[in-house]
């Protein structure tokens, strides 16, 4: 949403405020409102590339929240701090026969209708220059008016603007940006000396204003805002205060009526015929609001004069300068969120890493009801936590989990090298998901005065699918798996079925290792869940595509690579996570693309120890 949006937005204000100005200044001079509109066009197009360079500025928008497939991470993440492999785990890269599925997201077919669009409005843009390039090679010389327009040039100081005709035009037209010409059409022979030199005059003020190029630029900016309903007004209106600034001019030299009736008959000729180039400046539809502010005693005229294109200037290069560094993104807001905190906490640097070589080791613990301990981690780990994993509750991460890469982005260093210890207490009716979630995304913004907001991405996933020989895995039913707070004093590795031993813990899972293979216990589970259990063992998020409801008790067995323990080389290693979903479960994983959620760091500062 960011950028795009951003960007939607300051081209919605740029236009909307050009657009009230210029008719709220309907006597000013024509000139100073076509500079005014010119502004705008400059930085539709300016805008982009500026907001691209320009370091961030957030504005941070509150949106619903809405549960992701992630929902369920809590749970399957219970017990994840017991893993005995002699290496640290590392995800499993997809096997080379690991199919694909390419879905197109909405923003991707919206970025694909974006595209069209410009390119058949650009193309437009470029068949009319074509045309008129190709209507000028084959126009005649016409020396009458040749010899009126050298005079005209002599007399500003212009240089030597070509005149032809021809007779696929239906009225005057000018053509060029460093060999400028006028195209008058044949039947132009038949009008008198007076009508000739009101149309040389005007059209030489286009070549003088330079026109043909501004108009070029600003139709080229409108086609990449093609589906913008301001732009094209914006446009229209930008084409008309040329045309009338280029008549005010006339006017300077001719009398008013007797232009009036000339563009009337030239209404009239337009009409009988198509117009030669989908890039000529006068518009039949524009004709009626010339003749009147022609004949509109009170409207002032003449050029803009230097100071008024300064002043636009100036506010232009100020108005991109504020409005580039702003991005709007959504924030997600849970209204029904607990808004508690800890009754008593202490945050304080850790002096000694307790880790012991690879063995992995907790990272918190609950010693007692309401009491909360993380030992030794990072703030990028504990954000980890409180807004994507253990405690995320009613806010996840959308498709992401605690060990997704650059989960966390922005942020000075120290929040991914310095580690924290913390104690925290909160009345015993809190628990795990609560201090987990809500209440450490309190204390963080707290002790470490966080601010964070959201972004999305396009990303690789995998869908979770049955496999082509059907499910192995049974349902189990409502006794199939014994409730968390009835094994609190069971040691984790234990929580699970054997053919003794008690029933798996509802909603958990344990991963074991011994350097080669990994055995992944998961109890009670959704098929949702089991997919956020598999997203920590390869190297994307996991989704469900299975639509199979119930809940499972699953035991999986694979390889993965051996650790630096040389004893580990004397076991066989099983097939590879993908082979084994299939052959054990009656599951697989198919490539997919969809949105993933991660974290930016706006604000953070380092806690005072206490």
């Amino acid at each position: 949403m960011s950028f795009a949006v951003s960007i939607l937005v300051k081209a919605t204000a740029t236009l909307a405020l050009a657009l009230t100005v210029t008719r709220c200044a309907p006597r000013t001079r024509a000139a100073a409102r076509h500079v005014l509109l010119a502004a705008a066009f400059a930085i539709l197009l300016v805008l982009p590339i500026a907001s691209m360079l320009a370091p961030p500025l957030r504005i941070t928008l509150p949106i619903p929240l809405q549960r992701g497939a992630t929902a369920g991470i809590a749970d399957s993440m219970f017990t994840m701090f017991v893993e005995s492999a002699l290496a640290p785990a590392s995800p499993t890269p997809p096997p080379a026969g690991v199919s694909r599925i390419d879905h197109w997201s909405l923003a991707s077919t919206a970025l694909a209708l974006w595209i069209a669009g410009a390119l058949l409005f650009l193309g437009r843009c470029l068949q009319g220059l074509r045309q008129t390039h190709t209507l000028r090679a084959n126009a005649q010389p016409w020396h009458r008016t040749q010899s009126m327009a050298d005079a005209e040039v002599g007399d500003v100081g212009m240089r030597r603007v070509e005149v032809r005709r021809h007779d696929a035009i239906t009225g005057p037209m000018t053509y060029g940006v460093l060999h400028p010409a006028v195209l008058l059409p044949t039947d132009a022979c038949s009008w008198g000396d007076d009508d000739l030199h009101r149309a040389i005059v005007h059209e030489l003020a286009h070549v003088r204003r330079r026109d043909w190029l501004t108009q070029s630029i600003a139709r080229a900016t409108a086609a990449c805002y093609w589906f913008h309903p301001l732009v094209w007004l914006a446009w229209r209106r930008f084409a008309l205060e040329a045309e009338r600034a280029c008549d005010d001019a006339v006017l300077e030299r001719a009398e008013a009526a007797a232009y009036a009736d000339q563009l009337v008959i030239l209404a009239q000729r337009i009409l009988d015929g198509p117009s030669a180039s989908t890039l000529a400046m006068a518009s039949r539809s524009d004709l009626p609001s010339r003749v009147r502010a022609l004949l509109d005693n009170g409207q002032r005229r003449g050029p803009a004069g230097a100071a008024w294109i300064a002043t636009a200037a100036f506010v232009s290069t100020i108005l991109v300068a504020s409005m580039a560094a702003l991005q709007i993104v959504a924030a997600q807001r849970a209204d029904d969120e607990p808004s508690r905190m800890f009754d008593v906490a202490t945050v304080k640097p850790c002096r000694d890493d307790p880790s012991a070589g690879d063995q992995r080791r907790p990272e918190w613990r609950m010693p007692s009801p309401g009491r909360l301990s993380i030992e030794c981690v990072t703030l990028e780990r504990l954000m980890y936590y409180a807004y994507a994993g253990l405690g995320s509750g009613k806010s996840p991460l959308r498709n992401t989990h605690p060990l997704t890469a650059n989960l966390v982005r922005g942020g000075p260093r120290w929040i991914r090298s310095e580690r924290f210890n913390i104690e925290a207490k909160a009345d015993g009716a809190a628990d795990r998901a609560a201090m987990m979630g809500p209440m450490l995304r309190a204390l963080l913004e707290d002790r470490f005065q966080l601010k964070t907001h959201s972004e999305t991405e396009e990303g690789a996933l995998y869908a979770l699918m049955v496999a082509k020989g059907g499910l192995k895995l049974t349902p189990i039913g409502d006794d199939g798996c014994t409730p968390p707070e009835a094994t609190r004093d069971i040691p984790p590795g234990d929580r699970f079925a054997t053919d003794s031993g008690p029933k798996p813990t509802c909603g958990s899972f344990v991963s074991k290792g011994d350097g080669v293979n990994r055995t992944i216990y998961a109890g009670g589970q959704t098929m949702a869940g089991l997919a956020n259990v598999l997203s920590l063992s390869v190297d994307r998020f996991v989704i469900d595509a299975t639509e199979m409801g119930g809940r499972f008790n699953v035991r999986l067995t694979y390889g993965f690579e051996p650790g630096p323990n040389p004893s580990s080389s004397d076991i066989e290693r099983g097939p590879s996570i993908f082979t084994a979903l299939q052959e054990q479960l009656g599951l697989k994983l198919e490539g997919t693309r969809g949105p993933r959620e991660f974290l930016v760091v706006d604000r953070v500062q380092r806690p005072d120890p206490n």
